[in-house]
């Protein structure tokens, strides 16, 4: 171990870390390249088939797939709306203003949905 020299003796620190402070990986100067693959029923295997399986999943319901949570969530959103009066079926030709206050969202004829006041 080398320690660094001048000043006082309280000051003093090594000018590198001694060898044996250092952490050594168990692998150390084995390229990853060289180690063994797992054996393809392995754990290790399975569970990152699951990881792809579960990622996919989670795709389909962003993208409104197959599971389609959240295209159902709008929809039940929606009646909800209609059964408290509060949506309305508008064209280019409604005026806005003349809708009673209890309508807070207007469904255009494309089918978009838009809550008044914050368009």
């Amino acid at each position: 171990m080398t320690w660094c020299s001048g000043g006082s003796s309280s000051g003093a620190r090594p000018a590198r870390e001694p060898v044996s402070s250092r952490t050594t990986a168990p692998y150390w100067g084995v390229p990853d390249s060289s180690r063994a693959d797992p054996p393809a029923g392995s754990a290790s295997t399975s569970s990152l088939s699951d990881a792809v399986s579960a990622l996919k999943r989670a795709t389909d319901v962003l993208k409104g797939g197959p599971a389609g949570g959240a295209s159902a969530e709008r929809a039940q959103y929606n009646r909800h709306l209609e059964e408290r009066g509060a949506l309305r079926d508008v064209d280019e030709d409604t005026d806005l203003s003349s809708l009673p206050s209890t309508v807070t969202h207007v469904r255009h004829p494309d089918g978009r949905v838009e809550r008044l006041g914050y368009s």
